[in-house]
C-alpha cells in the first residue's frame, strides 16, 4: 500500500482478524497502524482503542490501559474518548458490542 493509505489498510486488517476474535492477529496489524505515527488519520487514533481492547481479550490489563490512556491524549475521534474512559473503567470482553460495530 501506498504510504498514504497504510494506516487505513492496517486497521482494516486489524477488524477482519477482530471480526474473528483472533485478538493476536488483530493487535499485531492494529500495530502496524500506530507504527505508521500518522496522526492525522483517525484510523490511527481507532488503532490505538483497538489495540487496547485486544489487550483486555488477552488478559493484559496493563497494556489495554496503557492504550486506552493513549487514546485520550489524541485528538477526539468518532466518539474514541468515550469509549476509551468507559474501557479504562471496565475491561472489554470479547462479547461487547463493539465487535458487533465491526460486522458490515
Amino acid at each position: 500500500y501506498s504510504r498514504d493509505y497504510q494506516t487505513d489498510a492496517s486497521f482494516a486488517m486489524g477488524a477482519y482478524y477482530f471480526r474473528l476474535k483472533d485478538w493476536n492477529n488483530a493487535a499485531i496489524h492494529f500495530g502496524k497502524a500506530i507504527d505508521t505515527d500518522n496522526k492525522l488519520d483517525p484510523w490511527w487514533t481507532w488503532a490505538h482503542l483497538y489495540q487496547g481492547y485486544c489487550y483486555d481479550a488477552l488478559d493484559d490489563r496493563a497494556k489495554a490501559k496503557e492504550m486506552y490512556n493513549k487514546v485520550l491524549k489524541q485528538l477526539r475521534r468518532w466518539g474514541s474518548w468515550d469509549n476509551a474512559k468507559d474501557h479504562l473503567k471496565k475491561p472489554f470482553k470479547g462479547t461487547d458490542k463493539d465487535v458487533a460495530k465491526l460486522e458490515l
